[in-house]
């Protein structure tokens, strides 16, 4: 990543690598890979949120007689002194192009992606819903290249007063969103509509409620399920009340298929 406040070429209009540069604000607190892996996105403590493109394009100069380096490194090397970057000069080789897809108001706390790359949800440090940011933002168009083009939306319907900590977008349905907060865990099944509750609203039995704690993180198994027993499980951890999990989205594990036992009768 480019140093703080330090400058990194960018992408034309159209998604197209140039030489010209932008100014990343902010130090990296976040990052997101997107679920194609040809995008990273990292969100800085200057509540930016910016996309690196072109990682596929990543090699080694010399593969035979690596050295510690990239010839993509973002800054040029002055081999004089021991091979340290040269913060000034850029190295026009280097594939990396960065581009800003999003400002806001306040601390961004998870970025999440989903399986076709369009879909993004962005969550923020913002239980007071001030400003223009909200406490959840929606976009249906991160995929997009041209900058200009990614819109979002806010999405946080219902979620008055609530802190967030960490997002989840369910493997198979992109519009199904997972979201903690310091008040427990909160779902919605259309994240367009933007609806949300709390996810013991709909559960009868006290036992397995989630308690309303924070929740500082959310994971869900995106294996196949003929690669694990546990595609589409989801892991929910809390502050101080262990990992919880849910076997709603849980997909079978196949081993074989047994064919059925036909009786024919003997004329």
């Amino acid at each position: 990543f480019p140093s703080h406040d330090r400058g990194a070429m960018t992408d034309d209009a159209n998604g197209n690598p140039t030489t010209n540069t932008i100014t990343v604000e902010g130090r990296p607190t976040i990052l997101e890979w997107s679920k194609n892996g040809t995008e990273l996105y990292y969100a800085t403590d200057a509540n930016k949120l910016y996309r690196v493109s072109h990682i596929t394009d990543i090699m080694d100069l010399s593969p035979s007689s690596y050295n510690g380096k990239f010839h993509t490194d973002i800054f040029q090397y002055n081999t004089a002194s021991g091979n340290t970057p040269n913060a000034v000069n850029l190295n026009m080789n280097s594939p990396y192009r960065t581009t800003l897809i999003g400002s806001f108001d306040v601390p961004i706390t998870s970025i999440s992606v989903a399986k076709d790359d369009a879909q993004m949800v962005v969550t923020f440090n913002n239980p007071t819903q001030t400003g223009t940011t909200g406490i959840v933002m929606h976009s249906g168009t991160a995929n997009i290249k041209t900058s200009n083009a990614i819109t979002w939306q806010k999405k946080d319907a219902g979620l008055t007063s609530l802190r967030t900590y960490c997002s989840m977008i369910e493997k198979d349905d992109v519009k199904k969103v997972f979201l903690g907060t310091d008040q427990g865990l909160y779902y919605t099944s259309d994240i367009t509509s933007g609806t949300w509750a709390n996810v013991n609203a709909s559960i009868a039995n006290a036992a397995d409620k989630v308690p309303n704690v924070q929740i500082f993180d959310i994971k869900q198994q995106v294996l196949m399920p003929w690669d694990c027993y546990n595609s589409g499980q989801i892991y929910v951890a809390t502050n101080g009340r262990g990992v919880w999990t849910n076997t709603e989205m849980l997909k079978n594990y196949y081993v074989g298929i047994q064919d059925s036992e036909i009786s024919r009768s003997t004329v």
